[in-house]
């Protein structure tokens, strides 16, 4: 009789086991959770870095662009200039050549 017993479980020690088995689903599935939302919050500070990470080379880039423009005017207006005065002094010449 008592071999009998210890093969069949009392429902006390079932009880206990079938608790153990939710707690220990419980806790599995808090850590999972609590693991997503870990890695949902990495994944939230990602993007907002990256975000960052572009807005930071488009205004780069746009300031890069802008400085560019503001010297290829520069050159334009020296170049302006320069053909100027190079016209100029090709009428006095010509005026210079005419008086003679």
């Amino acid at each position: 009789m008592t071999v009998l017993c210890s093969i069949v479980p009392s429902p006390h020690g079932l009880s206990t086991q079938i608790v153990n088995i939710l707690n220990y689903s419980r806790r599995a599935t808090a850590d999972a959770v609590n693991k997503l939302m870990e890695v949902r919050l990495q994944h939230a500070k990602a993007q907002a870095q990256l975000a960052v990470a572009v807005e930071r080379v488009e205004r780069m880039r746009e300031r890069l662009v802008r400085e560019r423009m503001a010297k290829q005017k520069a050159v334009l207006k020296s170049v302006r200039e320069i053909l100027r005065q190079s016209d100029v002094r090709v009428k006095l010449h010509d005026i210079e050549v005419a008086a003679r």
